[in-house]
């Protein structure tokens, strides 16, 4: 029995002196005693290789690499004591979350918490973390009623306390005579060590470790006292026998550690040899001044700037051996540290394994390293262990789980759906035609807004039966036939599969049969055949990693429900924990990753990783907070709680404080872990553009060596001057990127280097190396987002000879000839999604209105004759007999969606009310609702005349068309009904992004004489808003008040005819003597009886002109269609534009920043006589 220490700076030998030692025990007594290397769990695999590539050495079976845990594993084989089941991570939170469920409302502090997001885990950490430093259920207890008893007793830490030992009670329970978990192993070990005689002929080596938990010095206790010989290796600048360095030196941590192993072997009379002080003259830096005086001097204070800098030889050595960067993004910063990787393997003979990359930010640097690593073509590894979680077998189970056990879902239901376990792998069809049918039974749903068990189970098939409108009729074509048909079988295959796995879970009573009732559902789906033939798939393609996640995978959730069994097979357990205890488990599902080949860049955890002969070193995102590491408080027990439970003389894991202190030995064990050549960098900005500052650790190193030149990054090498621009220029895939932004900064008149012009040059002559790629990246050159006029065919067969139009359809190809292409020409739509929506509310309020006015007619009765209670009864009447058909529904589908209805009901009967007010008196009676206009109807307007033989016909529907006869003559009035505020605007008119109102008004008019048997003349055009308004007043109101400022409210906005005799029929009021502002029509008259400046009225002329305007405008844009003219072109009118309501942009992709697409720039007429004057000009230039 002996210890001996192996003590060095970093860098120093140490790890090599320990294979060292072993090989040449290997080669000369091959068959002598065994000889255990013992190590962290993450430097075993290098460990192994490194042994095992040993030239000239035969075999290595007296040699073992072991981590504690596997070590553990050895003794128990020989001693036993693996009669118990092993119980891992994972399964001990399935059991956590069962005993949490069990106590939680027992809890004094985290009954609120226990069944958020990450409670289990770190309730799991916490007990971990108290068996790693052996404290005991006793111990806790006896500190609870210590503490209690003191004066100052803090109540808060009592009650954590209490409920964490009455889980660690219950944990303790369940765990002692069945199972296992890797603390449990340790401690075992270190109890049966004695009986070993494997460990009794053992030489130990202990290497790679910086502190130990109490669980590991007492196995080590235990080697030092039964093994032949323990060396432990150590990070040290000097032995410290007898005391410690201060809490602020650098090597604290390990210095602690070193007198903890000492005094284990004093307490056990273990001798202690003489350390073995390694001086670094054989180590990593021997040969590199620079990294050797980084190594020797980081910690020094004050800082001792490198010797040698103002030595030009040594200073090009040193930009070989150091590198420190700032990077405008980490975007930039990756593809900067690629490059240089691939001119150190290209160019300086490195191989990809004796490259490191290490970054503390693995959320954020991992993604993008692996997809710009793959262009670049460089093999990585990323160590780090990947959630399962985005696995489709995982989100297929959680999915499900989920579907059924909360009322089935649309969303719970399409995630399991979208993982496509649910299609048939054999069948014939191809996968992606079986998606799109799925896609199919998706806008299904999502439009029906089917949710629940009963729907989706239902005896009845579902129906694919459309409505065009409120008021029609079912149409059912045979298309609709055939895509009912399909819904339905998918609808019932999934159904079916989801129902079997419902009975199955609620028929269960104990863990292994709901267990059993998951694991028949996967079966059922053929689960692991359709597992294995991705993972075929992958392997065929190359995408080994993939591969291997698929079948880890598959294995996880069996060995998940294994555990589960074992934890509650015999228990009766209810569905909601087993669900519980489902989501706990998959909820830290890892995958455990091999490398899958030899030489590859290794990317590495900051904190985690133990790098060995490793040439180069790039470590990224060296920004302030992250290196060093702000320690976030984040478990159960508060800083100042550990304190205390430590000066009790219950220590747990280091404090906040303590892990501050141990960041300076952490950055200088990273930073000197090259032997050849080091990279630091920083980004200046992330993802978003908000600002990130440099790192101390920068500043630092450039104190230490202020002959080194702080590289700049930037991501476009044209920003570079122009003989760094070649060193962007390391691999086709990227290079094809950089080229062709530089092609087309060129396009736009800037110089660019000769050097792109070679590389040019290259890509054309070497044929179809790279032919794919090159061409999309020329080819985008010369793209420009533009649409070319349609051929005369196309539109022939789009559109037909006698195109049929709306005026809506008019008015948004004004706004966009792109969007009204997509509309009406290839019917795009929008998905349809069960809410209640503006546009429905409107339907609602027109059909209803209309019906009132229906109603009338057909009972002989007049809008003035009805009073407020018949108004309002009905007017809740119609709408109830429309609420059902409202898109399937949906207004009696919800409490929230009735009290809408509620809402409408009385909008409507509001509307009623004040439109009987405003008839009360009125000159002008309803001559129609809901009028249709086109052909084939009694108002069909003259079909307009287009080029290349084309005709267009208008069609449309006018809510109201309202006549009077005034001093002898018919006249016509069209009154819109508008579910929000609306004027007609006269620039919008003017440009044609207005014409409904007079457009209706010039289609009555012309057509009078057909339809109304006389001709009429126009009275004017006003929009009437349906709404129920809130009046607001600072004073108290009697009710006829109230009424009177409610039936202002509804003054209709718009223009009429510049008459006072048509005003006064419009509103009687106005006959009135003196100044009289209407309360129905926006006009006003003055006491001489004519109009105010601020009434809304236009001359016969007027009305003329803009009728005129109208007619011509439409013609005009009948002909642009005929034409082929679907430009990409929206307008802009002040701050208005289509684009910001428009459905189309994922499809245009029109972009203000590209020279072709530019917004058509309207300008506003600012009053009624520009815009009369702009009609003459207009008229008169169509007339030339």
């Amino acid at each position: 029995m002996s210890l001996e220490f192996i003590v060095g700076r970093a860098g120093s030998g140490k790890t090599f002196t320990c294979l060292e030692r072993i090989r040449q025990e290997l080669r000369s007594h091959p068959q002598g005693a065994p000889i255990l290397y013992i190590v962290p769990e993450q430097m075993t695999f290098q460990s192994e290789y490194a042994l095992a590539t040993t030239d000239g050495l035969k075999g290595m079976i007296r040699a073992q690499v072991y981590s504690f845990t596997r070590l553990a594993w050895k003794v128990l084989q020989e001693t036993g004591g693996l009669s118990r089941q092993y119980i891992d991570g994972i399964g001990m939170q399935m059991l956590l979350r069962k005993l949490t469920e069990h106590h939680k409302h027992a809890f004094h502090m985290y009954g609120k918490v226990a069944d958020q997001a990450g409670f289990i885990q770190q309730l799991e950490q916490m007990l971990v973390e108290m068996k790693r430093h052996c404290i005991s259920t006793t111990q806790l207890e006896n500190l609870l009623q210590q503490h209690k008893q003191t004066e100052r007793k803090d109540q808060k830490l009592i009650d954590k306390l209490e409920d964490i030992l009455l889980i660690y009670k219950d944990l303790e329970k369940e765990i002692h005579s069945k199972y296992i978990d890797s603390e449990d192993y340790l401690k075992l070990l270190a109890e049966k060590i004695v009986d070993s005689t494997y460990i009794a002929d053992a030489e130990i080596i202990v290497d790679g470790f910086h502190s130990f938990t109490p669980q590991e010095l007492f196995v080590l206790k235990a080697l030092l006292t039964h093994a032949k010989k323990v060396s432990v290796a150590l990070t040290l600048d000097q032995t410290y026998d007898d005391k410690l360095p201060t809490e602020l030196h650098m090597f604290y941590g390990t210095a602690k550690t070193y007198q903890k192993i000492r005094s284990l072997a004093k307490q056990e009379s273990v001798p202690v040899l003489p350390a073995l002080w390694l001086d670094g003259s054989l180590g990593r830096h021997r040969e590199n001044p620079q990294l050797q005086h980084l190594e020797k001097n980081y910690h020094r204070w004050p800082i001792l700037p490198f010797s040698e800098c103002k030595d030009s030889k040594a200073s090009k050595v040193l930009k070989a051996s150091i590198n420190i960067a700032a990077a405008v993004n980490r975007r930039a910063e990756i593809e900067a540290v690629a490059r240089d990787i691939i001119k150190k393997v290209r160019d300086e003979g490195y191989r990809y394994r004796e490259i490191a990359i290490v970054t503390r930010n693995y959320e954020v640097y991992g993604d993008v390293l692996a997809n710009i690593f793959k262009e670049y073509e460089i093999p990585i590894f990323i160590d780090q262990k990947k959630t399962m979680l985005n696995h489709p077998l995982i989100e297929f189970i959680r999915s499900s789980l989920e579907t059924v056990t909360g009322n089935w879902k649309y969303d719970a239901i399409f995630r399991s759906v979208k993982t496509d376990f649910y299609l048939d792998f054999e069948q014939a069809m191809c996968k992606q035609k079986q998606r799109e049918e799925l896609d199919v039974l998706e806008n299904y749903v999502l439009a029906k807004g089917i949710s629940g068990s009963h729907r989706w189970n239902s005896e009845q098939p579902w129906r694919y039966a459309k409505k065009d409108s409120l008021e029609s009729d079912i149409v059912y074509s045979l298309e609709d036939q055939q895509q009912e048909h399909l819904i339905n079988i998918w609808r019932i295959r999934i159904a079916t599969l989801l129902s079997n796995l419902e009975n199955g879970l609620n028929k269960a009573t104990l863990g292994k049969e709901l267990c059993a009732a998951l694991y028949q559902f996967l079966v059922e789906l053929q689960v692991p055949e359709k597992i294995y033939t991705w993972q075929q798939e992958q392997e065929a393609s190359g995408e080994l990693v993939n591969a291997r996640q698929h079948e880890q995978a598959w294995k996880s959730v069996v060995e998940l429900l294994d555990q589960l069994v074992e934890i509650v097979g015999d228990q009766e357990v209810s569905l909601d924990l087993f669900v519980k205890m489902m989501e706990s488990g998959i909820e830290n599902l890892r995958f455990n990753l091999v490398p899958p080949a030899l030489d590859q860049v290794l990317m590495a955890n900051f904190d985690l990783s133990r790098l060995t002969n490793i040439r180069c070193t790039y470590i990224i995102g060296i920004n302030e907070g992250v290196i060093p590491a702000k320690v976030k408080e984040d478990g159960m027990i508060t800083e100042e709680e550990r304190e205390y439970l430590k000066n009790t003389g219950l220590e747990l894991a280091p404090s906040y404080r303590s892990r501050l202190m141990e960041e300076p030995f952490t950055i200088y064990n990273t930073l000197t872990s090259a032997s050849d050549f080091l990279w630091i960098s920083y980004p200046l900005a992330d993802e978003e553009g908000k600002t990130l500052l440099p790192s101390s650790v920068i500043s630092h190193c450039k104190e230490l060596f202020p002959a080194i030149e702080e590289q700049f990054i930037v991501a476009d090498p044209g920003e570079e001057v122009e003989e760094r621009q070649l060193s962007y220029i390391v691999h086709p895939k990227p290079t094809i990127s950089y080229l062709t932004n530089q092609l087309r900064q060129w396009k736009k008149g800037y110089t660019i280097s000769p050097v792109w012009w070679d590389a040019y040059n290259w890509f054309a002559s070497i044929g179809d190396l790279h032919d794919e790629k090159w061409k999309r990246a020329i080819d985008s050159l010369f793209y420009k987002n533009v649409e070319s006029k349609l051929p005369h065919e196309l539109i022939d067969k789009m559109y037909g000879k006698k195109i049929v139009a709306s005026v809506s359809r008019m008015e948004r190809y004004s706004a966009c000839p792109f969007s009204q292409f997509l509309s009406h020409g290839l019917k795009v739509k929008e998905r349809e999604i069960y809410k209640l929506q503006n546009p429905d509310i409107g339907r609602l309020f027109h059909e209803a209105l209309k019906r009132v006015g229906q109603y009338i007619i057909e009972h002989g009765l007049r809008w003035a004759d009805l009073s407020e209670t018949e108004c309002r009864e009905l007017s809740e009447r119609i709408v109830e007999q429309l609420a059902p058909k409202l898109q399937s529904e949906i207004l009696l589908s919800s409490q929230r969606n009735q009290y809408i209805l509620r809402k409408l009901k009385a909008v409507v009967s509001r509307a009623t009310i004040i439109i009987s007010q405003q008839a009360k008196g009125s000159g002008f009676s309803p001559k129609g609702f809901e009028v249709e206009f086109g052909p084939n109807v009694p108002i069909a307007f003259d079909p307009i005349a287009l080029t290349k033989g084309h005709t267009m016909d208008l069609i449309g529907r006018i809510d109201r068309i309202d006549q009077a006869i005034v001093s002898g003559e018919s006249l016509l009035r069209i009154v819109d009904y508008k579910s929000s505020m609306k004027a007609l605007d006269l620039t919008e008119l003017y440009y044609g992004l207005a014409l409904q109102m007079i457009t209706y008004l010039d289609v009555v008019v012309a057509c009078s004489k057909h339809w109304l048997g006389e001709q009429a003349a126009p009275a004017g055009v006003l929009y009437f808003h349906v709404h129920n308004p809130l009046i607001q007043s600072n004073r108290p109101m009697t009710k006829e008040q109230l009424e009177q400022e409610l039936y202002k409210s509804f003054r209709m906005k718009g223009y009429v005819l510049a008459d006072p005799e048509v005003a006064r029929a419009m509103d009687p009021s106005l006959a009135d003597e003196g100044y009289v502002r209407s309360h129905i029509v926006p006009v006003a008259l003055k006491k001489d009886g004519q109009f105010d400046s601020r009434s809304a009225v236009m001359s016969n002329m007027e009305f003329d002109a803009l009728r005129k305007h109208v007619r011509e405008t439409i013609q005009h844009i009948g002909n642009q269609l005929v034409d082929g003219n679907i430009t990409i072109t929206p307008y802009r009118l002040k701050q208005k534009t289509p684009c910001s309501y428009c459905p189309y942009p994922s499809i245009c992709h029109f972009d203000c920043s590209l020279e072709e697409n530019q917004y058509r720039i309207l300008k506003p007429i600012t009053d009624q006589q520009t815009l009369l004057e702009k009609l003459r000009g207009d008229s008169d230039d169509s007339s030339k």
